[in-house]
């Protein structure tokens, strides 16, 4: 078949090309900010760009095996980008990948079979000039709407580790993805098959019609995985929101049996006071019965639901040689319903005591709580000791567990309950410490 009816290499490069740099501007969240990234984001499509060129120059000089690995180097090249690019796992820049090389196809195809039809399908002739013009335009039309449909589908916080796929999801994106575009291409490879077209606009039909089925059914399947997804994001949520709650419930009753403890106490000690004169034991006393009303004040914020939840991670901190000071008027949470108090302070302090007990030095194992008022506005400050990357501001530490893919919903728990409320989450790093503020209006 004459060559010319064909789509010029060039405009397949562009098409890919473009692709990769739609994926990128939708999943922007994941490259890095560091200016750094950006150079090297910069110069790294410059060469997507010539390496892709290059393959769809050498595949328009060949047919046949030589084509076909040259379209899967194309392939592999839009994947390792994504990796690179958006800093994803395998797992995710091959099912990323997919998506984009589908796209590629549906706006190379349906932009050369519209342009077809207005110019070679009428006895027209158009200068390259506009032709690559009309190409320019026509994709960053269908690239566009790829844009809009794909960020309304993305979660709201988005990191390298949450765009990922299982293996089953791959296989099918990948069968989805590689027999349309074998159907798509069939007939100028093999032309007597009960598949292939004869005409020029029934080729061009076929293909066309091939790929937009691709699309269709890549995004159906994109949008119940994202669906699933949302699915295990609130079982999560429901999970850790139970979590806290049994949590207050256990630590509520044993701080009740500790408080009747502690009064039997007092009223031993004074009775034992009472009957010596020794200096020294006296003197004992003393330390004992001041020690238990330094505890009682610390734990007097004037929020029960707080001085529980304040009093359960007391005691783990102590366990972890953990040093932990608050200073809360808990009388400013009323707003707060149990669960939220829960959610918000629970979270938040284990967040840091995770932190703590990976610092080596226990005498900087710190972590601040506080809970004040700013005009209008209640503002909770958790703050603990930070040793590690420099993170961005609105960023969270990376994970050491395993399933990262599910790091952060104690975070997310968070920012979810404290927006309820119309208030705000804003985290960073100052002066080695990690702050993690709060505001929240009073009224």
């Amino acid at each position: 078949m004459d060559r010319i009816l064909d789509i010029p290499k060039l405009y397949t490069a562009i098409a890919e090309w473009l692709s990769c740099v739609t994926a990128i501007l939708i999943y922007r969240r994941c490259v890095g900010k560091r200016p750094k990234d950006f150079v090297m984001l910069f110069a790294g499509l410059i060469v997507l760009f010539i390496v892709i060129l290059r393959i769809q120059l050498f595949c328009q000089e060949h047919n046949g095996i030589p084509w076909l690995l040259a379209m899967t180097a194309a392939v592999f090249v839009i994947v390792l980008s994504m990796k690179l690019a958006l800093r994803l796992k395998w797992s995710g820049a091959l099912y990323v990948g997919a998506r984009v090389f589908i796209w590629a196809e549906l706006a190379a195809a349906l932009e050369w079979q519209v342009f077809y039809f207005y110019t070679f399908g009428v006895g027209r002739f158009v200068e390259a000039p506009l032709s690559m013009a009309f190409a320019i335009a026509f994709y960053l039309a269908v690239y566009a709407v790829f844009f809009f449909v794909e960020s309304h589908e993305l979660p709201q916080e988005l990191e390298p580790g949450k765009v990922t796929a299982s293996r089953p999801q791959i296989l099918f994106a990948w069968v989805i993805t590689l027999l349309l575009f074998a159907l798509s291409n069939l007939s100028y490879l093999l032309r007597n098959t009960p598949f292939s077209g004869t005409e020029i606009t029934d080729i061009f039909y076929i293909r066309t019609l091939s790929d937009i089925v691709g699309v269709v059914a890549a995004q159906m399947f994109h949008l119940q995985k994202r669906d699933m997804e949302r699915r295990e994001e609130n079982a999560a949520f429901r999970n850790v929101l139970r979590n806290q709650y049994i949590q207050f419930q256990e630590s509520k009753d044993n701080i009740e049996l500790i408080n009747r403890k502690y009064h039997d106490l007092k009223h031993q000690l004074q009775v034992l006071r009472e009957t010596t004169d020794d200096s020294l034991r006296a003197e004992y006393i003393d330390e004992i019965q001041e020690g238990i009303e330094k505890y009682e004040a610390e734990n007097k914020t004037g929020n029960s639901v707080l001085d529980t939840v304040l009093t359960s991670k007391q005691s783990r901190c102590i366990k972890e040689s953990v040093t932990m000071t608050v200073v809360a008027d808990g009388a400013l949470l009323k707003r707060l319903s149990v669960m939220d108090i829960c959610t918000v302070f629970g979270n938040a302090i284990d967040n840091a005591i995770e932190h703590e007990i990976k610092v080596e030095d226990v005498e900087k194992r710190l972590i601040h709580v506080t809970v004040s008022q700013r005009n209008s506005f209640v503002c909770i400050l958790v703050e603990n000791y930070y040793e590690g990357e420099a993170i961005p501001d609105g960023s969270f530490p990376k994970t050491t567990k395993k399933n990262a893919a599910y790091h952060g919903f104690g975070l997310k728990s968070i920012k979810h309950t404290v927006e309820k409320y119309g208030g705000y989450v804003n985290t960073g790093v100052l002066d080695d410490w990690f702050r993690l503020e709060i505001i929240i209006p009073k009224e």
